[in-house]
């Protein structure tokens, strides 16, 4: 290919097998570049069910590929640059109650609008961290595509005084939240000079945030843009709305003429 790819299809066509078919055709068609390739997936339960899938074919080369899932390769990222994050998941939501205790009182944005706190808090780390929104007028003015509720400006407001408040506690207690890892993973990853890989297959990819997306692009492909069979993409047919609300094309990642859609289920028993 090109430029990035996707293949897309309900649960049970094979979106896995091509990605682990396609990673061990990558390995051996790139071996001269002596460069890695790098199989991942926001669910941290299946890069080993993948790596022992991947051994079994008869052309795998397991030495050059990497399976791991993406916040772990964000810590591992971070910890080669001299900065190993602190996380503590009991920590960082403690912090988040204490925040929404003091702020979301009666009367108030949120409260008026009856949001949950995990509703909230999905908010926080998947729309505004996961996009890797800094500045309050970009989330004031952010088309959510893709989120069940609507948010006035006075709503938008009070969630970016929590995540502020959130953010503070998250320091004072010494901590960090996997999601502001994925940020600083993918800065790193950007002031690199050169590929880190030769290649990237996401699996899932419907579950990753923008700044997950942009952390993988920026570790296969150097400063001038998007480099042949570099990224791969396998995820939902029926999703076009990746996690916090983003599709491929906001995401700068254009996969015309490059997508394949599987429509034969292999779970179904009469296939």
């Amino acid at each position: 290919f090109s430029g990035p790819a996707r293949v897309r299809g309900a649960a049970g066509t094979g979106k896995t097998v091509v990605v682990l078919h396609r990673a061990a055709a990558l390995a051996k068609r790139y071996h001269d570049e002596g460069g890695r390739i790098l199989v991942t997936t926001y669910i941290k339960s299946l890069p080993p069910v993948f790596s022992e899938l991947h051994r079994r074919l008869p052309d795998a080369d397991p030495t050059r590929i990497d399976f791991i899932n993406v916040d772990k390769l964000a810590n591992r990222i971070c910890t080669e640059s001299g900065h190993r994050p602190v996380l503590d998941i009991k920590a960082v939501d403690k912090a988040f109650a204490s925040s929404w205790k003091r702020l979301v009182v009666g009367g108030s944005p949120i409260e008026r609008a009856g949001l949950t706190k995990g509703y909230v808090q999905d908010e926080i780390r998947f729309v505004i961290k996961g996009r890797g929104i800094t500045e309050l007028d970009h989330y004031l003015n952010l088309k959510r595509t893709g989120r069940r509720t609507q948010f006035g400006e006075h709503t938008r407001r009070q969630v970016w005084e929590l995540k502020e408040a959130w953010d503070a506690g998250i320091a004072a207690a010494g901590v960090e939240d996997f999601h502001d890892v994925v940020i600083r993973a993918r800065d790193i990853a950007r002031a690199r000079t050169s590929p880190t890989y030769r290649a990237a297959l996401i699996d899932e990819s419907q579950d990753l945030t923008l700044v997950a997306l942009q952390l993988i692009r920026a570790l296969v492909n150097g400063p001038d843009g998007d480099r042949p069979d570099a990224l791969f993409i396998a995820g939902d047919g029926a999703q076009r709305i990746y996690a916090g609300g983003f599709t491929l094309r906001q995401a700068g990642v254009e996969v015309r003429g490059r997508t394949s859609v599987l429509k034969v289920n292999y779970r179904n028993t009469d296939a």
